[in-house]
């Protein structure tokens, strides 16, 4: 005994999707006042003047907003980029100008990288509200002393708008999973 529900064959699905495929298609071609060659004319044809299409709407563009959220994001990520290439290149002093202070990530910390690979990043939060932050895909080498560990790592970066320059800056440091 067959308990399967009955389904059609093959060949029924596919005349019926080919059905439909046709369908569709003229009725596009009749949407656009334009009728396949040796067909059927075309609707309207030859019933009064010719009806004049209205233009195509402009293409869709990012909002002025949409567009500077994004800018935002990407140089907060940038950022974070160039604090992680200066710390590879054991940069300290310029490691801590990005830091909002010493207090976010202590120089005893950043020693004990030997080196640091930028891997990804995403970016959570409104730019606009001058505080973003990046989950940082990296590859580090530490020493024994760092809290971190060797290979690869997620950190957490909590990125604030410097008053003064307007530049981001990175306001905390965490690890992740």
């Amino acid at each position: 005994m067959d308990l399967r529900p009955h389904l059609p064959s093959a060949t029924t699905v596919r005349r019926s999707a080919a059905v439909v495929a046709v369908a569709i298609l003229a009725s596009v071609w009749v949407a656009c006042g334009r009728a396949p060659r040796g067909s059927w004319p075309a609707a309207g044809a030859g019933s009064g003047p010719p009806v004049a299409r209205s233009p195509l709407p402009p293409p869709l563009s990012p909002s002025p907003s949409a567009t500077s959220a994004a800018q935002a994001r990407l140089q907060a990520a940038r950022a974070v980029e160039q604090l992680v290439g200066l710390l590879d290149r054991h940069r300290y002093s310029a490691v801590t100008r990005l830091l909002r202070g010493p207090w976010v990530w202590p120089r005893r910390e950043l020693v004990a990288i030997r080196q640091a690979h930028y891997l990804s990043a995403r970016v959570w939060g409104d730019p606009s509200a001058d505080r973003v932050v990046l989950a940082v895909q990296l590859r580090l080498a530490v020493t024994h002393r760092s809290p971190l560990s060797d290979g690869r790592q997620t950190l957490f970066f909590t990125m604030g708008r410097d008053g003064t320059s307007n530049d981001w800056l990175v306001a905390a440091v965490a690890s992740g999973p």
